[in-house]
């Protein structure tokens, strides 16, 4: 069991605990919150083998890059495919328009293994859910893929030139660095791209070299392997989405997978190593690319079925994933990277049997897949695509349902702001007005500059951000401070210019204020806090932050400007026209009730409205969003978020329609105000 060159069922063993926990965590993320550190261990036992074999081949002078291109095609690519025909008819059945756009783009890029930089350039503030991305998954492909199309090159060099060890080294090191640098400043590059997660595979590589020189004394294999599995088990349970993973919190499951590999150079195998083998466990590890493979697209797709808020459907999801890659390891995986020459050639041999078949199927079939991937993401761009696959009624709701985002170089920015591409309005004329906040700025643009198409405008815009001096976002994320001081400097940089700019004489402020004052969350969710000494209570913070805008308010009207404040309305997923979108592919024709009674809608957008309404005049404009959802409120008791027409995209952002009437009355309100 632990020979040196033979077979370590313990591996496979490990390979079990890494996927039970990344499954864990995608079902259900509160009963293992570092789960999806099992894949930082995947990436270990990759490295360890794939070396492993390279290395000894090298030696023996055995080495072939063309038959290491095709047996890596037998182990990933069948399987793979297998998994992808039964997400596209799923994705066919129940998607609706954007998140089957995306899915198409997601299949092209996994067909290309760049599905990683595909999620990682989708991953912005608009961009659909996590729990809609049925192959969000095969990123974790695309970085194995992509290391091993350099790594045997780099690898033979290295023994060409004798310096394999310090080559492994200088690449271990400098990626490591990358990753523990780049995970404070840029989290979402971190997690998905390869230059930030090589290292876990290159320590794999180190090992892989090393091991056949390791002397591990039975004492201290036992030890190795109990301290490993304590560690990978330890960053199940204390890592979480705001850990700097892939930067050094990594360490924790990468050194505990290394240790339990390494305590298979005892003579004798440790205590820990024979419980992973056990054949139970050793199964899971059999089927664990499999059950990766299967488990996300199936968890998504129950979540379609049956809503996103049933667990029994997510267990029954983890069932059947297990089912299908238990079928797909026995029927799919075990052929194809095993193909049993004959007189009555298999299937499998007559496609994979050499390396040139291999590899000249494997390019045939995935740029089959690519076509079908682009194609779908390209039909359904246009308007009249969305009809022909779902008829005129979901075509209609799927442009309303279409979020409003400025390019990158208009946010965060007062210089990208003042560019001619991204003003609004006159844009040889100094600005008059100026729109001030968050991702909620962003979706009003197209609506005022729709109803004000003369005026000199810019938009000075941060996702996240709320457009208050001296509060800061804080986040769930490892990149938490830099985002709060970005934030800051972003809001000191824009205040100076609005206060100094003669031409701006009215500044919107518009926020999505129930986000930020959503306290309770905190720290693993999203809101603000105000600079200095934090107030002992939830409502504490909450007045520190409303003081603070307020101040911010009353600063621009000393500068000489108008500011006109949009309030706060009542927020729910099912309000907007995504979720009607969703609702009508599910059910048919029934007709999503986009209606909330009037006091709940007040009573969640009582506490910022009152107070900032308190503090209008003397050059505030107070503009209250229930004129605008509530207008029958009074005969009928309930506010409509679709009277005509859905106002909101998603729980909260104005859609274009929602954003022109939005305007129109701070165009009202601020004509009343100078009477």
């Amino acid at each position: 069991m632990q020979a040196r060159q033979g077979y370590r069922y313990d591996i496979d063993g490990l390979r079990a605990i890494a996927v039970s926990s990344v499954v864990a965590y995608h079902a259900f993320p509160s009963f293992a919150p570092g789960g999806f550190t099992g894949v930082d261990v995947f990436f270990v036992i990759s490295g360890f083998l794939i070396t492993s074999i390279l290395t000894r081949e090298i030696e023996e002078d055995r080495y072939s890059i063309l038959e290491f291109y095709a047996r890596r095609i037998r182990r990933i690519i069948p399987a793979l495919l297998f998994m992808l025909a039964f997400a596209i008819l799923f994705a066919l059945i129940w998607l609706p328009p954007a998140e089957l756009a995306s899915f198409g783009g997601s299949l092209a890029a996994t067909a290309a293994f760049a599905s990683n930089l595909f999620f990682w350039r989708q991953s912005g503030y608009f961009d659909i859910i996590a729990e809609s991305k049925p192959l969000l998954h095969t990123w974790s492909l695309a970085v194995e893929e992509q290391f091993y199309i350099f790594f045997p090159i780099f690898l033979r060099i290295a023994f060409r030139f004798r310096v394999v060890t310090l080559a492994l080294i200088v690449a271990f090191s400098g990626s490591f660095v990358i990753a523990a640098v780049t995970i404070r400043l840029w989290p979402g590059a971190a997690f998905y791209l390869l230059p930030t997660r090589a290292w876990e595979l290159l320590g794999g590589s180190l090992l892989a070299l090393l091991y056949p020189r390791l002397k591990v004394a039975p004492w201290l294999g036992e030890a190795c392997a109990a301290a490993g599995c304590a560690l990978i088990f330890a960053g199940f349970a204390v890592l979480n989405q705001a850990s700097a993973v892939p930067g050094v919190a990594a360490l924790l499951p990468c050194c505990g997978a290394l240790l339990v590999i390494a305590s298979g150079a005892s003579p004798r195998a440790p205590f820990v190593s024979r419980l992973l083998a056990w054949r139970p466990i050793n199964f899971i590890g059999l089927i664990s690319y499999s059950l990766y493979l299967w488990h996300w697209p199936a968890i998504v797709f129950a979540k379609y079925i049956a809503g996103p808020e049933s667990p029994i459907a997510v267990a029954i999801s983890v069932i059947v994933a297990v089912a299908m890659a238990s079928f797909s390891w026995r029927f799919v995986e075990a052929p194809f990277r095993h193909p049993v020459a004959s007189p009555r050639r298999s299937f499998a041999d007559v496609l994979v049997g050499s390396p040139l078949r291999a590899c000249a199927s494997c390019a045939g079939v995935l740029a089959a897949v690519f076509v079908i991937g682009g194609g779908l993401s390209s039909l359904l761009s246009r308007y009249d695509g969305v009809r022909l696959l779902y008829g005129r009624k979901i075509a209609d709701l799927n442009v309303v349902a279409e979020p409003s985002l400025s390019p990158r170089a208009c946010l965060w920015s007062v210089s990208g702001a003042l560019s001619p591409p991204c003003r609004m309005g006159d844009k040889t004329s100094p600005p008059r007005v100026a729109l001030w906040g968050d991702s909620f700025t962003d979706a009003l643009k197209p609506g005022f500059e729709a109803v004000n198409p003369g005026v000199a405008t810019i938009a000075l815009i941060a996702h996240g951000c709320p457009s208050i001096l001296g509060v800061a976002p804080l986040r769930a994320t490892p990149n938490s401070e830099k985002v709060a001081a970005d934030c800051r400097r972003f809001n000191d940089e824009a205040f100076r210019y609005i206060a100094s700019e003669p031409s701006i004489e009215t500044v919107v402020l518009f926020n999505n204020y129930v986000w930020h004052l959503d306290l309770q969350n905190l720290p693993a969710g999203f809101g603000v806090m105000p600079d200095g000494p934090r107030p002992a209570t939830v409502e504490g913070v909450r007045n520190a932050i409303l003081e603070a805008f307020i101040a911010t308010a009353a600063k621009l009207v000393e500068a000489g400007k108008k500011v006109v404040i949009v309030g706060s309305y009542y927020e729910n997923p099912e309000l907007g026209a995504g979720y009607f979108v969703r609702t009508l592919r599910r059910f048919g024709d029934a007709d999503p009730v986009a209606r909330v009674p009037l006091g709940e809608y007040l009573k969640a957008s009582r506490m910022f409205n009152d107070r900032v309404r308190a503090a209008s005049g003397g050059g505030i404009v107070f503009v209250d969003p229930a004129a605008i959802f509530c207008r029958d409120a009074e005969k009928t008791g309930y506010c409509d978020y679709a009277p005509d027409v859905a106002l909101l995209v998603d729980e909260g952002h104005l859609s274009r329609e929602g954003a022109r009437r939005v305007s129109e009355l701070i165009n009202q309100q601020v004509k009343a105000a100078s009477r």
